[in-house]
């Protein structure tokens, strides 16, 4: 159930990904294994993933707060008190795994073991909240821009002529 939960509030989020074109071909990724799985958590770790899956529980559960003033806080106390960002870093290691050699793994845990790795985990929810922010700027502004052409290119097109009737069925 709180799974379901999960990806119906992630859903319901608006949330998008966008493909990223890769900058070189990455190498195939190192035979999968205990340790590997370990490196990858923990970097899932140093990153702050646990941190920032809570940090969007808790606004797609405000989104639905607003939805359904009716329910209980306790309601909502309930759900997130079940929820394990365990999980999601447990979801998030086969594309680690896939995407990643053990090789970047080890150099990203590298860095997120500096001084620096640890600043920018800690702005990273901040960063994220300002960057959604103004994400909802930018579409909200994208949106009528396009919404705005759109009515010109209209405006500008001639009407098509109709469509010529169709012989009916059987006819010569």
């Amino acid at each position: 159930m709180v799974r379901l939960l999960v990806l119906s509030l992630a859903l319901q989020s608006g949330f998008a990904v966008v493909e990223q074109p890769a900058v070189a071909p990455a190498p195939a990724p190192a035979a999968s294994g205990p340790a590997r799985r370990e490196d990858i958590r923990k970097l899932l770790l140093l990153t702050g993933a646990d941190k920032i899956a809570l940090q969007v529980v808790a606004q797609m559960v405000g989104s639905f707060k607003v939805s359904a003033p009716h329910v209980p806080q306790s309601f909502w106390d309930q759900v997130v008190a079940e929820i394990d960002p365990k999980d999601f870093v447990e979801m998030a290691v086969p594309a680690y795994e896939q995407h990643l050699t053990a090789a970047d793994v080890a150099a990203a845990i590298a860095f997120y073991e500096t001084a620096g790795g640890r600043n920018f985990v800690a702005a990273q929810p901040l960063i994220i909240k300002d960057t959604m922010a103004a994400g909802e700027t930018w579409g909200a502004a994208l949106g009528a821009k396009i919404a705005a052409r759109l009515q010109e290119q209209q405006a500008a097109a001639p009407a098509l002529p109709p469509a010529a009737p169709q012989p009916a069925a059987g006819a010569k």
